[in-house]
């Protein structure tokens, strides 16, 4: 089931999505899935967020995530769960 979420990018990110923001709607059921997904329409990205020796997050990389009607919160684990209608942050 696709899923609408907001995207925002800040930053060096920016060099590679040419916008701050957008609303996008993804198959991705992990944060992983969502940075694969969205390295085929950004290249790049993936090798920003993703650390390819540790497969684990880049130490100089940041990412938030709010689920709908929660608080922002850091991600570390790229395992982690996407909900509908969240927002996402890569810094």
């Amino acid at each position: 089931m696709k899923k609408n979420l907001d995207l925002q990018y800040a930053a060096h990110v920016t060099t590679l999505t040419n916008k701050i923001k957008e609303s996008y709607q993804s198959n991705a059921n992990t944060m992983r899935e969502l940075i694969a997904e969205l390295d085929r329409q950004y290249k790049g990205i993936q090798q920003l967020f993703v650390n390819p020796k540790t497969g684990q997050i880049n130490l100089n990389a940041m990412i938030y995530y709010k689920a709908p009607n929660q608080f922002p919160v850091t991600v570390i684990n790229l395992e982690d769960k996407i909900e509908d209608r969240s927002t996402i942050t890569f810094w």
